[in-house]
């Protein structure tokens, strides 16, 4: 046991001695580092105070060789604002002319834009309603023709009926009185000729009944042709309104327009007209000569006026633009109309178009019929045989 103790106590004795040195050898690191950041420090200082006098040089030297710039850069100045001073009137003067010019022939060109365009608009208007006019009147004939056909499609459909119902009813009463032909069936229920005959009749009524369910097939989808078209065109005359009405916004706004910049180019002219006035009643006051003035105010003055203009030429880009955008909406609404036509041009020709099936009639075979799908025996020897969709 003692052993042991001496084991752990030397243990404990090793493991303290290799922290002692851990900790010593971490302290040496921190040492060292802080020695060297104290030297980077050093030498950080040593070179500021070095640029700083290195500036200071050059500053010095750029304060001397700035001021020889100014003075030359001064007398320059003073020589090109005498010149202005001497040519001030005569721009101002050729410039107020100029402008005025330039005012009164764009909205004079204005005026005549939009002259042009109100009458191409009425032009339109006049077209659109006698346009809607007359596909008012055709819809209303379309229509009527329409509802006779639909009216004659109806009795031919319930002629078909009838026509099926009476040859069910028949068939109910050759299924009745076959009582008294059993003893015939027994005798000629192998019969061929028979058994032909009655596939002849199966096939016939099927026939009939298939042309029957697609003929209400095709009136059913032509009644939804018709509805889809009228629908569509309700819409078209909706747009069409519409239409009219942002042509009679557009008309508002443009006239409105051009009323707001007339009466901002008066402000602009009153405004700088008080300007000039006042500016040469301060400087009469002050012992000045008037009439000269600095090259500020003239570029000042030259700005404004670029930017009336510049006004006045986006106005007419965008009047330029709204009547590209009107005759592009005018085309759309035509290209839909014409659309809209042979739309129910082809309807009203389907409507126009005969039925075509196989069999009209039971005593009237078509030429495509084959012989054996034409109007068979009425007699059915087969008291077993019921034909499809007839309640026995």
């Amino acid at each position: 046991m003692a052993e042991g103790m001496l084991r752990a106590v030397e243990t404990h004795e090793s493991r303290r001695q290799d922290e002692f040195q851990k900790a010593l050898t971490y302290l040496q690191d921190c040492y060292t580092r802080e020695l060297d950041i104290a030297r980077a420090h050093d030498r950080t200082r040593e070179l500021e105070q070095q640029l700083a006098l290195k500036w200071e040089q050059r500053e010095a030297l750029l304060v001397r060789d700035k001021d020889s710039d100014l003075l030359v850069a001064r007398r320059l100045h003073e020589e090109v604002l005498s010149w202005v001073q001497k040519d001030t009137k005569r721009v101002v003067e050729v410039r107020r002319r100029e402008d005025h010019l330039r005012h009164d022939g764009l909205l004079s060109s204005f005026r005549e834009e939009l002259r042009a365009h109100q009458e191409e608009i009425l032009l339109v208007r006049e077209a659109a309603r006698d346009e809607v006019t007359s596909k008012g009147v055709a819809y209303d004939l379309l229509q009527s023709q329409y509802n006779r056909d639909l009216a004659s499609a109806r009795d031919e459909v319930q002629s078909k009926a009838s026509e099926l119902e009476s040859v069910q009813e028949d068939l109910r009463a050759a299924l009745g009185g076959l009582s008294f032909r059993e003893s015939a069936y027994v005798v000629c229920g192998n019969c061929s000729i028979l058994e032909k005959e009655k596939q002849d009749l199966r096939e016939a009524l099927r026939e009939r009944e298939r042309s029957l369910k697609e003929e209400v097939q095709r009136r059913q989808g032509m009644e939804r042709v018709w509805e889809e078209e009228h629908r569509r065109l309700l819409e078209s005359e909706e747009t069409t309104g519409e239409l009219q009405e942002s042509i009679l916004t557009e008309q508002n706004r443009y006239e409105q327009t051009l009323l707001s910049e007339q009466g901002r180019r008066q402000d602009l002219e009153q405004l700088v007209q008080e300007q000039f006035m006042t500016l040469t009643q301060k400087l009469t006051q002050c012992g000045e000569d008037p009439l000269p003035w600095t090259r500020d105010q003239v570029e000042r003055e030259r700005h404004a006026n670029e930017e009336v203009l510049r006004q006045v030429e986006e106005a007419r880009t965008c009047l330029e633009t709204e009547k590209l955008q009107l005759r592009d909406q005018e085309a759309t609404l035509f290209r839909e109309r014409s659309v809209q036509d042979l739309s129910l041009s082809q309807a009203y020709a389907e409507l126009e178009r005969p039925a075509t099936s196989g069999t009209t009639s039971c005593g009237t075979p078509t030429k495509d019929a084959p012989e054996d799908e034409q109007c068979p025996v009425r007699d059915i020897w087969d008291p077993d045989y019921v034909p499809d969709e007839v309640p026995v």
